[in-house]
């Protein structure tokens, strides 16, 4: 980083700090967050933090998943695209493993997040060029196709995740 972009940044970061010192004190890491890209805005990408190396440095699941949905999430987001959304980010952890209807429905809940009611019935419903995006599999459960992998990945700018489950989700009939 130039002295220059320094600089900048520094300035943004002390307009954001006059701003958040002013909210409640509950809300003012969650404050943070949302306003942290306009204070990096312009600065040199850092590099991704791999899924293993995030575990190492205390991230948890819960914050990848807030942080992901501080990029992506948007005010006029439909139902199905909060189910998209779930989905992206089981893709960039755990890859192209099956994942459950009660797994998108706890992450969504735990989230805030408005889904539909028939998430099975979306996730089959969810076509992009003709191409349905996720299967079923013979457990029940749900994964994206080949082609919903490269839909998620253009659509979110993610790379496929290589974690493994410990257990594997529970299907609902």
């Amino acid at each position: 980083m130039d002295r220059e972009a320094f600089t900048q940044q520094a300035a943004r970061l002390n307009e954001v700090n006059d701003v958040v010192a002013k909210l409640e004190p509950t809300i003012q890491a969650a404050a943070f967050q949302v306003l942290l890209p306009y204070v990096t805005k312009g600065s040199t990408k850092t590099p991704v933090q791999d899924h293993s190396e995030a575990e190492e440095s205390g991230v948890s699941g819960s914050d990848d998943f807030e942080t992901f949905l501080t990029k992506h999430v948007s005010g006029d987001a439909k139902p199905a695209d909060n189910v998209m959304l779930i989905t992206a980010h089981l893709y960039s952890v755990y890859g192209a493993e099956p994942f459950s209807i009660e797994e998108i429905r706890r992450i969504g809940d735990d989230a805030g997040l408005t889904i539909p009611e028939r998430i099975d019935m979306t996730l089959k419903g969810t076509k992009r060029e003709g191409k349905t995006l996720y299967a079923k599999t013979p457990s029940g459960d749900y994964k994206p196709t080949v082609f919903g992998e490269t839909v998620l990945k253009s659509t979110y700018q993610i790379q496929k995740g290589r974690r493994k489950r410990e257990t594997v989700p529970q299907a609902t009939q």
